[in-house]
């Protein structure tokens, strides 16, 4: 039996919306261009087909991890039919995430390339899945936030856009071992090249101005994050200050109209990046504007070079964010 992926038993978490035709209809699928958004459903049967739409899609397709009843993590490529075939009968949940995307091709206007779409899921019968209770942390940021380059070891001699799809992971990225430390629920909002200055790769624009999107014209549409971490400014590194300061003030008021209920905290870029400047400008905003927002400073966690952490990089930058995280919570 096909189950359609408005289906109310599969469960979004992340940046997901449905593209709609110039004539405003529903193109029959649920997008996302956000490495990190997933897809959770249970099942009853032995085997189930996930069901994607890759009509737009020839090179550089996304990579997802798909992980069943919470066991080992196995790497695919998005194709038309995904088969999941289990041992036995039985009730069985199955775990889809965006593992990687190519960044270069384009993910935010019509026609998007580089994204997921799925149609829906076949099974026997899909059942409700327990309420997820955790807490919810939301990452803003680049390529870093995204896992881009954390696993150089894997080029190969191919195009350096096709090539890093074997070399990018999110969840080995800080972004997301941060939220399983917490074990928080997380949102991850990461494109390459983004930065507050300037528009990033693949059609993304400004971070300020992308925030309240999923991509394009769909808005989104999940409730306030519980904590909205930003980390932009590698990517502003030859902005002057002022212009960087500009920039982030504006992400600051945008974050804070769309989800007005959220912690904000805003950290340090990796790399040193204008980072006196953000201090100065969280104590002049909070001040200004009556907010609360953290300035959590990343100087000396990790080398400055490369711009983009390996695996044990982002392993490192993990344990001192949960830890500074944890430090703020029980304030």
């Amino acid at each position: 039996m096909f189950f359609n992926y408005d289906d109310q038993r599969i469960r979004y978490t992340g940046r997901w919306g449905e593209e709609k035709d110039q004539c405003g209809n529903k193109e029959g699928c649920i997008t996302t261009t956000a490495v990190g958004a997933y897809f959770e459903f249970a099942f009853e049967g032995e085997y189930t087909v996930l069901r994607f739409d890759v009509i737009s899609q020839s090179v550089g397709v996304p990579h997802l991890w798909i992980c069943v009843d919470g066991g080992a993590k196995i790497e695919s490529v998005v194709m038309p039919y995904i088969r999941v075939q289990t041992a036995q009968g039985g009730i069985h949940t199955v775990c889809v995430i965006v593992k990687c995307a190519n960044e270069l091709l384009q993910r935010w206007y019509t026609p998007i390339v580089s994204c997921v779409r799925l149609r829906g899921v076949e099974a026997d019968s899909i059942i409700p899945m327990p309420a997820d209770e955790r807490k919810t942390i939301e990452f803003v940021g680049d390529s870093i936030t995204e896992g881009v380059s954390l696993d150089e070891k894997y080029r190969t001699d191919g195009i350096e856009a096709l090539d890093r799809l074997y070399r990018n992971d999110i969840c080995a990225s800080y972004s997301w071992l941060t939220a399983e430390k917490l074990n928080f629920r997380p949102i991850i909002m990461g494109y390459g090249a983004v930065g507050v200055t300037h528009d990033g790769n693949g059609g993304v624009p400004k971070a300020q101005a992308a925030y309240p999107y999923n991509f394009g014209n769909s808005p989104i549409n999940y409730p306030d994050p519980d904590y909205v971490i930003i980390n932009h400014g590698a990517n502003d590194a030859d902005a002057t200050k002022d212009i960087y300061c500009r920039g982030y003030r504006k992400l600051l008021d945008t974050i804070r109209c769309v989800h007005p209920n959220s912690k904000i905290i805003a950290m340090a870029a990796l790399c040193g990046a204008h980072t006196e400047a953000l201090e100065k400008l969280i104590i002049a905003y909070n001040s200004e504007s009556k907010a609360d927002i953290i300035f959590i400073d990343t100087n000396g966690w990790i080398p400055k070079e490369p711009l983009h952490p390996q695996r044990g990089g982002h392993r490192v930058v993990a344990e001192k964010l949960a830890e500074a995280l944890t430090n703020i919570l029980q304030q």
